[in-house]
């Protein structure tokens, strides 16, 4: 993964998204947001984060990881092997921004390192392939964040286009 092409310019907001897929189960790993959390039990991607003033993308994605999911994940993970696979505009608290998501792999023992934040539910949420028709956009009206697998609009769309890619199908196959 390249830095180059995503510019280091703060006039623009930006975030990141890693959506991590376990192979032995063909599923990607999303955290769902507490009770406690603004706009509860909304799930979003494995971690994700906006960037800070001065980060470039590596830098988000690692801060971001290590207050997600804890220090022993962050010092065994390669986050060389990140793919970005897609990056948008979207609007979030009446602020614009431009996401950028990737996609990486992650194995049984590096997801038993992870140590959830306090504003996350205390464990992941498997989904796979399968379970696109049963995922929704929190824009969609019929969306109960409570029953549903629910997502930010602009992450239901990455989530979309994740498991439309030829790597990620023969992964989750």
């Amino acid at each position: 993964m390249s830095n180059s092409n995503i510019a280091n310019n703060a006039a623009i907001k930006k975030s990141v998204a890693v959506w991590l897929i376990n192979a032995a189960v063909g599923k990607v790993f999303l955290q769902k947001r507490s009770a406690s959390e603004s706009r509860p039990f909304i799930c979003q991607p494995t971690w994700n984060g906006k960037f800070e003033r001065g980060e470039d993308v590596m830098a988000a994605l690692k801060r971001e990881a290590e207050e997600e999911l804890g220090s022993l994940f962050y010092n065994t993970f390669d986050f060389t092997k990140l793919v970005l696979f897609d990056s948008a505009q979207y609007s979030f608290d009446g602020k614009s921004f431009t996401g950028y998501s990737f996609w990486g792999v992650i194995t049984d023992e590096q997801l038993k390192s992870v140590v959830l934040h306090w504003s996350a539910e205390p464990e992941f949420i498997a989904v796979g392939v399968g379970d696109l028709a049963r995922i929704k956009s929190r824009d969609d009206k019929t969306a109960d964040p409570k029953k549903d697998i629910v997502l930010f609009e602009d992450q239901y769309r990455a989530l979309k286009k994740l498991f439309s890619l030829k790597e990620v199908i023969e992964i989750t196959s």
